[in-house]
């Protein structure tokens, strides 16, 4: 008859703790988008590549979603 022991819950949460720091670590960072605001208003959109540094400002939202495309197709 095997006998096992299960972790305390101590260890347990120190496991979920070192999880969580190594998806953060390994996580890759996203692009930002951002509407480019004056008095409430509209007026085109901001984008940020943090993987190249890349920083974009676009009037239309087609423009911008063109730009977010190629980005991934490269």
């Amino acid at each position: 008859m095997k006998v096992f022991n299960l972790p305390s819950p101590l260890l347990l949460k120190i496991l979920a703790f070192g999880q969580g720091c190594l998806q953060r670590i390994a996580a890759k960072p996203s692009v930002r988008i951002q509407p480019r605001m004056n008095r409430g208003v509209n007026k085109g959109w901001h984008g940020y590549d943090p993987e190249t540094g890349e920083y974009v400002a676009y009037g239309t939202e087609m423009e911008m979603r063109t730009w977010l495309e190629q980005r991934y197709r490269r």
